[in-house]
């Protein structure tokens, strides 16, 4: 089963680290130069998405950007072991715990990546912890997106997909866990392959305390489509 090597995992973990450390300090000078700046907490993931990808340079085959609805979008990151040729993204596990649970999303590009799994995952049901009984309500591409990935799974390109996940003390603010896992488009489930976490420690990035507390007073910030709202419609008018 393909798993990262020290290297890479370690590239990740500090990746995540220095992305975070990245955002906290666009949030301070956001901050301090506007009125109103709380838009900014949405650009997180965008911080440590590209942070990633520069430390893991040379360590993987490639990264790959991908939209997810009409303006998400995200890295793909692609690495091979042992004969199989792994995809993963990068989320928030309080983020995908939302998403997995919400039923309203439009843009449902998580399933359609997990079915890449269907294959080998139900032996791995067996053996494998679940993490912390998360059920999910998986979400599909676009249709152009679904395509291309059809592609890549009729080609074997891609024998696997995974989730790096990071888990933030709702306190502190802090990163205390991260994991390799894999979504389970079946039964709605993530199942732990790797445990990054240890990486934590013997990662030379280092968020001072006090960098924590322009965002100390809030919650995880949810996307903007979470609320279930749309845009109103455009009225037509006449020539």
């Amino acid at each position: 089963m393909g798993t990262l090597n020290e290297f890479q995992a370690q590239a990740v973990v500090d990746g995540i680290l220095e992305g975070y450390k990245n955002y906290l300090d666009e949030r301070r000078q956001k901050k301090e130069e506007l009125r109103v700046s709380a838009g900014y907490a949405f650009t997180k993931g965008n911080h440590i998405d590209d942070t990633i990808a520069k430390k893991l340079q040379g360590l993987i085959e490639e990264d790959t950007l991908a939209k997810a609805g009409e303006s998400w979008e995200y890295l793909q990151f692609t690495f091979s072991e042992n004969g199989d040729t792994c995809l993963f993204i990068v989320k928030n596990v309080h983020r995908l715990n939302r998403t997995f649970q919400s039923s309203h999303k439009q843009s449902r590009y998580l399933v359609d990546l997990a079915t890449i799994n269907n294959s080998w995952i139900e032996e791995l049901r067996t053996k494998q912890v679940k993490m912390d009984g998360i059920t999910i309500q998986l979400q599909f591409f676009d249709f152009e997106e679904k395509e291309n990935l059809e592609k890549l799974i009729s080609r074997g390109a891609i024998s696997k997909f995974y989730i790096v996940t990071y888990e933030t003390d709702q306190v502190t603010k802090k990163v205390t866990k991260i994991e390799l896992v894999a979504p389970d488009a079946q039964t709605r489930e993530l199942h732990l392959i790797q445990n990054l976490t240890p990486y934590l420690a013997t990662s030379r990035i280092v968020i001072e305390d006090e960098e924590y507390s322009v965002i100390s007073n809030e919650g995880e910030f949810v996307g903007t489509d979470d609320y279930g709202y749309t845009a109103p419609a455009e009225e037509e008018t006449g020539n």
